[in-house]
């Protein structure tokens, strides 16, 4: 939820930001713990 907030205050548009909050939730799985798991803009923009 924070990463499709973070974009929409940013002024992306829904559909994109819904892809980066996406693509953000996707590598957050992948990886053990809660705050450890979020990943950075740069490994989220490299994974899009």
């Amino acid at each position: 939820m924070g990463a499709l907030a973070a974009r929409l205050a940013a002024g992306e548009p829904f559909a994109r930001a819904l892809t980066f909050a996406n693509a953000a939730a996707s590598l957050c799985v992948e990886r053990p713990g809660a705050a450890d798991a979020m990943p950075t803009l740069a490994e989220v923009l490299a994974y899009l």
